[in-house]
């Protein structure tokens, strides 16, 4: 006798939308931009759990709709004017207003999103540059915390459930080496209102009660700083970027109040990418990429209790939210191209050999608790088992440009 379960995300966005934007340069010291939106949406938030049992030749098939499949209709409104003012020959700013409305249900939310950024010329080779953004945002990211099949998905803002909004600063330099080389560090800061996370215990799939039950509203903040270098000429170019952050959330209702990493925390990020000629014809190139593993939050227990006539269930414990940290994920993505033919009235013709994850490297696509039957103590025990997704997988192209 087997037992599956498989999960089906049956949610979505249909979108009916108009804009109109104008461009105006009243002078050579501005360029004036400025235009209107609307958009009607049909949001479908729902999921589909499909439970086989039986033996390999006979499965029984049941379905049951999980979480809240109702749709949300709403109305998106937003208007803009910004304004990039050379104020000096060094000093160059962006100063912008953007103001957006949604109709939901029966609310009416606005938000007044000013910004500013700034440029200033050091010297011909350097610059230094500040930016001030307030943003609203009437869709969210809802994640699941525990271990298991990934199940993210995108929600509205409801009568119930408000929009979020952050406010982020950020600062950095620009240094060029000739033309040819560039390095720019950055940091930045961003607090965000009104995020959205399962309370404790609760998941979509669920179907006890609708997604907006299962959730609650907090804080959270993301800071850290970028660096990026790069070569932009000669034979051999590429870049390399690394950026150290952190992002938290900070509920009332979830891990007694404490501050918690968020699931897509990354404290490491590094992407390298490099791309070498070799004549007019042939051309290699790699990007490897690496980033820290995702927080999860594992059972760190279990315990049996005789829940009803005598029969035991297995309930597992769980420790402090996002308490554990999957494997970091990297991966080596290679290719090499030839052209072959290239005339300007017959056009260009391309060869392109790749490899996606070239080392065939196991990345962490989700992780699950499973039963393993141990023979000497006659017991099931517990373990962790990775799941992984994208072995080594290799390409071929033909391009034809004309």
């Amino acid at each position: 006798m087997r037992n599956i379960s498989n999960f089906l995300h049956d949610s979505g966005v249909q979108d009916w939308s108009g804009k109109i934007a104008f461009d105006f340069l009243p002078s050579p010291d501005h360029y004036i931009r400025f235009g209107i939106n609307a958009t009607y949406h049909t949001y479908n938030v729902g999921a589909n759990a499909f439970n086989k049992s039986g033996t390999n030749e006979d499965f029984n098939i049941k379905e049951r709709e999980t979480g809240s499949s109702s749709k949300i209709h709403a109305f998106e409104y937003s208007a803009y004017v910004e304004d990039d003012i050379n104020l000096t020959k060094r000093l160059k700013t962006n100063i912008g207003l953007h103001w957006s409305a949604f109709s939901v249900e029966n609310k009416f939310y606005s938000e007044f999103q000013p910004r500013i950024s700034a440029r200033y010329l050091i010297s011909p080779q350097l610059s230094a540059k500040a930016s001030y953004s307030r943003m609203g945002q009437y869709v969210h990211l809802l994640t699941s915390a525990g271990i298991g099949m990934p199940s993210d998905l995108w929600v509205p803002s409801t009568e119930r459930m408000r929009p979020q909004t952050s406010g982020q600063v950020a600062a950095g330099l620009v240094q060029n080496f000739r033309e040819v080389y560039e390095i720019s560090l950055e940091g930045y800061y961003k607090s965000m209102n009104n995020v959205l996370e399962y309370r404790e215990g609760s998941g979509f799939f669920d179907s006890s009660s609708s997604w907006e039950q299962k959730v609650v509203q907090g804080k959270g903040r993301s800071y850290g700083m970028e660096l990026f270098v790069q070569k932009k000429r000669g034979s051999f170019t590429g870049w390399i970027g690394y950026t150290l952050s952190w992002t938290d959330r900070l509920f009332d209702e979830i891990n007694n109040g404490r501050r918690f990493p968020y699931k897509y925390d990354r404290r490491h990020d590094v992407s390298i990418a490099v791309t070498k000629r070799f004549g007019k014809r042939l051309e290699m190139s790699g990007a490897w990429v690496f980033g820290t593993g995702n927080s999860v939050t594992p059972p760190v227990g279990s315990y049996l209790a005789d829940i009803i006539f005598g029969v035991n269930f297995r309930f597992f414990d769980y420790g402090e939210r996002n308490n554990y940290r999957m494997k970091a994920y990297h991966r080596l993505d290679l290719s090499i191209a030839y052209t072959f033919f290239n005339h300007e009235k017959w056009g260009m013709h391309q060869l392109i050999l790749g490899a996606y994850n070239a080392y065939n490297r196991k990345n962490p696509f989700y992780i699950d608790v499973e039963q393993v039957w141990i023979p000497d103590t006659r017991a099931y025990k517990y373990k962790f088992v990775q799941y992984s997704l994208f072995p080594i997988i290799p390409s071929f192209s033909y391009h034809f440009k004309f």
